[in-house]
């Protein structure tokens, strides 16, 4: 499986589990010129949730240690780009996503809601 296979099947894995939340997606690797990028945009409760996804094959470093303060600076610039092309006012949130990928029925999932609030509070866990 290459780098690029990996990461679309984490993405496919964490906006399956972000629907059975009650998360309805909205785009999944929006882009926009000037690298702005953001992996899974969904809506819940009246907010926005930009959500960045890191998908890894070994548990010997957690795939959410890459997401740091620079990553979420990213993600928030083009989450502004995002709501200003759209004309979106909703309440913004920043997640984070990581999954231990070894099949996609053997996985491990790590969900961190509003992200940027506390990098080293790793909320919800999920085992499948």
């Amino acid at each position: 499986m290459t780098n690029k296979e990996l990461g679309s099947a984490g993405e496919e894995i964490a906006a399956n589990y972000l629907m059975r939340q009650g998360y309805r997606i909205l785009h999944m690797n929006w882009r926009l010129k000037g690298g702005c990028e953001i992996d899974i945009v969904a809506f819940k409760d009246n907010a926005l949730h930009f959500v960045e996804v890191k998908t890894r094959t070994t548990t010997f470093l957690d795939p959410l240690h890459a997401v740091n303060t620079e990553k979420i600076r990213h993600v928030a610039r083009a989450a502004y780009q995002y709501k200003r092309f759209y004309g979106h006012s909703y309440d913004t949130r920043i997640d984070a996503i990581g999954i231990v990928f070894r099949s996609y029925a053997d996985y491990d999932l790590h969900w961190i809601p509003d992200v940027h609030k506390s990098l080293t509070d790793y909320g919800y866990t999920y085992r499948h």
